[in-house]
């Protein structure tokens, strides 16, 4: 699966196809960032940006049988956002609420998602399983600013 960098279409060739199937991408989204296939084959999950200020996330899942496009899930503001399927296929999504932190969000079909938190420190990198039983988180934390000073007497 790739999108095109010249038109907002999403182009899949799978084992079976003999030419590679052309779906346009709906005019909300100004770039994609994450394409991910469901766990059972059936689905194409994508997140992205507005055009043309790209400071709001959507997510939409295109189904595979029939090439149509439905939105899953919107946030109005969001440094991005990457997406993960799940072992139900359902999705994980990762959304930057600034560039160095997340919120979780299990998002469950159209319109239909649970946040299940936040990581209020700045995360470097993120893991979680397929059934959300586990997850790895980095983070980071600059000490740049810390100072040694001794004081001497003469």
């Amino acid at each position: 699966m790739w999108v095109s960098s010249f038109e907002p279409t999403l182009h899949t060739q799978l084992l079976h196809d003999s030419i590679p199937r052309q779906i346009p991408l709906p005019v909300w989204y100004f770039e994609t960032r994450t394409i991910v296939v469901s766990h059972d084959g059936q689905f194409v999950g994508f997140s992205g940006s507005k055009a043309p200020s790209v400071d709001s996330l959507g997510v939409s899942v295109i189904s595979l049988t029939d090439g149509k496009v439905t939105s899953w899930f919107t946030a109005t503001a969001a440094e991005g956002g990457d997406l993960d399927p799940l072992n139900d296929g359902s999705f994980l999504l990762r959304v930057h609420d600034t560039p160095e932190t997340i919120s979780l969000y299990h998002l469950l079909g159209p319109g239909r998602y649970v946040k299940l938190g936040a990581i209020p420190g700045k995360v470097s990198s993120l893991s979680v399983s397929g059934d959300l039983k586990h997850v790895a988180v980095v983070t980071r934390e600059y000490r740049g600013d810390a100072w040694k000073t001794q004081v001497v007497r003469r």
